[in-house]
């Protein structure tokens, strides 16, 4: 869907290089749709872990990421950005 509602979380790849992160592109960034979750009776408030698959892009030998995620909520206001320790990527 085009619908700016429909991709309500983004994961944005960075790869370090030479010591410098580089900061993900479009070629790495992944965006998707959480199921609508709500609460019954009167307090609609949410609080929880998300859990979700994505498809990671090809790796080289010994490279090292990390990942930016956020997520936007009903009326698109964007969560706060976290970032994962970074990780090495052993394809040996």
């Amino acid at each position: 869907s085009t619908s700016i509602y429909y991709r309500n979380y983004k994961v944005t790849m960075d790869s370090l290089k030479n010591g410098n992160w580089i900061i993900g592109t479009n070629d790495t960034t992944y965006s998707g749709r959480l199921p609508y979750l709500t609460q019954s009776g009167n307090n609609k408030s949410l609080k929880g872990d998300i859990a979700t698959d994505i498809q990671l892009p090809f790796f080289r030998t010994n490279d090292t990421v990390r990942y930016n995620i956020y997520i936007y909520d009903r009326a698109l206001h964007k969560s706060n950005t976290i970032i994962t320790p970074e990780l090495i990527i052993n394809t040996n």
